[in-house]
């Protein structure tokens, strides 16, 4: 009985034993996965039709919608010069992405210039004998693109983890805030709208803009209409209840004898908002969507009037 008494303790503490190996060993291994995925290198990286060695430490950026997306991403503190136009701070202006100060770029040095637009052949070859790299990351076609958008231009700067990371948290950002842009559409049913952003051109189902108007609570009354071109016959047909245009031409809208069947020009629904907030998936993205929302669902809903409503 003795002898059982001494087996079973000596089984129990054998027992301890391995399972405390086992806990030790699978601490050792997740220390072990922790230490490779923090020792994996960022870079090399490649996107924009380039690959970088090392994060890059003098930057241009030509594009606006680029550097409102560098804005975001909190990833300014690199760049030494900008496009055209833009407000950063004093950084000398270098062109635009069709027409770049080639020469005044060479002479800041840049290890990668961001653009929308690839050069024309002879500043590509300027460019090149210089070593520069230029990336081209074009704006995202589509409201689903705007995290690999962030991505590719995040990964350039910060890295392929860190940059990757940076860019889902903003634009999972972006989204939040701009699904709570279009709080007035809350509960509401979808006004048929046509979003017109010119003369002849619209938003039609397959654009970024028609993905905004949607995300505003409208109900795209030209989402069978492909990319951003429409006709008098196509937004007849189409039998919007409300439009959105740009400032200065709700006015013609009303006075075309040739639009006068359609529903929304008959109950004056028709809404000046301001159409570059459309332009740049960036900070104007929730300002864009907040217009829209507002114009198509305002807190006195209930009256008409023909003439056109500003919205900002």
């Amino acid at each position: 009985m003795h002898n059982l008494r001494k087996i079973t303790r000596l089984a129990a503490a054998g027992l301890a034993l391995a399972l405390l190996c086992c806990l030790f060993a699978g601490g050792c291994d997740n220390k072990k996965e922790e230490a490779a995925a923090s020792s994996t290198p960022e870079f090399p990286v490649t996107a924009g039709g380039v690959t970088l060695e090392e994060a890059p430490g003098r930057v241009v950026c030509l594009a606006p919608a680029i550097y409102e997306a560098l804005e975001e991403l909190g990833a300014t503190a690199s760049l030494v010069g900008v496009g055209a136009g833009i407000d950063a701070g004093g950084l000398p202006a270098l062109g635009s992405p069709a027409l770049p100060d080639v020469e005044a770029i060479i002479g800041l040095s840049p290890d990668l210039i961001l653009t929308s637009a690839q050069p024309d052949s002879t500043d590509a070859d300027s460019l090149a004998l210089q070593e520069i790299p230029v990336a081209v990351i074009p704006s995202p076609l589509r409201y689903g693109e705007l995290e690999d958008y962030y991505q590719q231009i995040s990964v350039l700067i910060s890295g392929s983890q860190t940059g990757a990371a940076n860019a889902a948290r903003t634009a999972e950002r972006l989204g939040t805030e701009a699904g709570a842009a279009a709080g007035a559409a809350a509960g509401k049913t979808p006004v048929k709208t046509a979003l017109l952003l010119g003369e002849g051109l619209c938003a039609g189902g397959d654009t970024w803009a028609g993905d905004l108007l949607e995300l505003a609570g409208g109900s795209n009354a030209l989402a069978g209409t492909e990319g951003y071109a429409y006709t008098t016959d196509t937004l007849t047909a189409a039998a919007p209840e409300a439009i959105l245009c740009p400032a200065g031409m709700a006015a013609s809208l009303l006075a075309d004898e040739s639009l006068a069947g359609i529903p929304a020009l008959q109950a004056g629904r028709v809404y000046e908002i301001d159409t570059a907030l459309l332009e740049r998936p960036g900070a104007s993205l929730a300002a864009a969507v907040e217009a829209m929302a507002k114009a198509l669902y305002p807190a006195d809903a209930g009256t008409s009037s023909s003439a056109p409503e500003t919205v900002e």
